[in-house]
């Protein structure tokens, strides 16, 4: 099954009616028409915060910190989403997120072994959720080790 991940790359355009900060939009198109089953759904938590590891986002400012999917909630319309991202720190003196609009990638792992990839915006504002990992080194080489999702 093939799937193509579309996204919202417009906030620099102005206050857009109804946009939430700190959240990608996204589109699926699918060749057949279907969701994958267990797609968008939440993963696994870290420390208490929701993580979905299945979305591999990054903030896309040279030297900014890492990101991670906090949130992914269905729109109930065009197969689309809202993908809300934290800010995540690993102890390796990358920059702190600038409030304003900033771009992220995005890359959806579906069942399968698919992938699709695309770039979207959203304004970044004081209420991001910053998750601080630098006290944390056992945690981060978890990570390191961790193998994707297929």
């Amino acid at each position: 099954m093939s799937n193509w991940l579309a996204s919202w790359a417009g906030d620099n355009a102005g206050p857009v009616v109804g946009r939430q900060n700190n959240r990608l939009l996204v589109s699926l198109t699918t060749q057949d028409g279907t969701i994958p089953s267990g797609l968008f759904q939440q993963n696994s938590t870290v420390f208490g915060t929701p993580w979905f590891f299945e979305l591999y986002v990054n903030n896309l400012a040279p030297g900014s910190r890492d990101a991670i999917a906090i949130a992914c909630d269905d729109l109930s319309y065009g197969f689309a989403w809202s993908i809300e991202v934290a800010e995540v720190d690993y102890g390796l003196g990358k920059a702190p997120w600038q409030p304003g609009v900033n771009l992220f990638s995005v890359l959806l792992f579906a069942p399968g072994g698919v992938a699709s990839a695309t770039i979207a915006t959203t304004t970044v504002d004081d209420k991001v959720t910053r998750i601080d990992f630098s006290q944390q080194p056992q945690f981060v080489a978890s990570l390191a080790l961790r193998p994707r999702p297929r």
